[in-house]
């Protein structure tokens, strides 16, 4: 159970964004099929809702915080979707092998579920394949939180650490920023290096497949020693910790400009103006 206090606060910072997100939401789902509709019933979790009815749905292309982040992005989702009608968008009709309907939601009032939580600074964009339709617009609402210092994100004016420093903070998903110190081929790998010693700093790895993908949208990862990048992922440890890249759209880059920090897991923070 959600307590109505924290119901209450996301409810009122999600209203904010609200002229935009409807604008948006309008949108949002075109090219998608229709999935279905239902009534939220209840949330479990970041990015976990469930149909009156008994349908589970994990929200598409999106991931919460963890620690006491979470809280406050359970509530802004309850505070969304609870009590409200839903159309469900997907990109596949069949659910996985937990019996959940991959799908993003649009509120009878226009909402984007997903579009209000990354936008809000309460969830990050994920990539993967048969789960993209809608991430250049996610990234875009991302980048504007990213940039107002909403939520997850810090203040832009802050330095960003080294990507080592970014990966230590643990494995699992990670958004992670900085500089490519090297770039190589190794057997049938591509291997973007992040610090002087791959046997220990962060790497990113793509596959021969991977790098065609990049070449045909322009993209030359091997080009890019001395260039900013920013990389999403799920991170493992081998040798030192690795991202494998899981599709080309999860690899931005080259950035100019000033850099951001990783996102932190702490969302106990008030935005800026509040």
């Amino acid at each position: 159970m959600i307590p109505l206090h924290r119901l209450c606060r996301a409810l009122a910072l999600l209203m904010g964004f609200g002229p935009t997100l409807s604008a948006l939401a309008a949108s949002a789902p075109e090219g998608l099929p229709l999935l279905g509709t239902g009534e939220g019933l209840e949330v479990r979790g970041c990015e976990t809702l469930v149909l009156r009815g008994g349908q589970v749905v994990r929200l598409a292309e999106i991931i919460g915080p963890e620690a006491e982040g979470a809280a406050r992005a359970q509530a802004a989702l309850g505070a969304l979707v609870v009590g409200h009608s839903l159309r469900l968008y997907g990109e596949s009709p069949l659910a996985d092998r937990y019996g959940r309907l991959h799908a993003h939601g649009v509120t009878e009032e226009g909402r984007w579920v997903q579009g209000a939580l990354v936008e809000a600074g309460l969830a990050r964009v994920v990539i993967r394949e048969g789960e993209s339709a809608l991430s250049g617009a996610l990234l875009a609402l991302e980048e504007r939180a990213r940039r107002a210092g909403r939520g997850l994100w810090p203040p832009a004016s802050a330095a960003s650490p080294p990507p080592g420093a970014l990966a230590a903070t643990g494995d699992g998903f990670q958004v992670v920023e900085g500089r490519i110190v090297s770039a190589a081929r190794a057997g049938r790998r591509i291997y973007l290096n992040f610090g002087a010693d791959w046997r220990s700093d962060f790497t990113v790895s793509l596959s021969e497949a991977m790098l065609a993908r990049l070449l045909a949208t322009g993209r030359d990862p091997l080009a890019w020693a001395g260039r900013r990048v920013r990389v999403r992922g799920w991170v493992t440890r081998r040798n030192g910790p690795l991202l494998d890249l899981p599709h080309p759209m999860a690899l931005e880059g080259p950035l100019d400009g000033p850099p951001f920090l990783s996102p932190k897991e702490n969302l106990d923070l008030e935005y800026p103006g509040n």
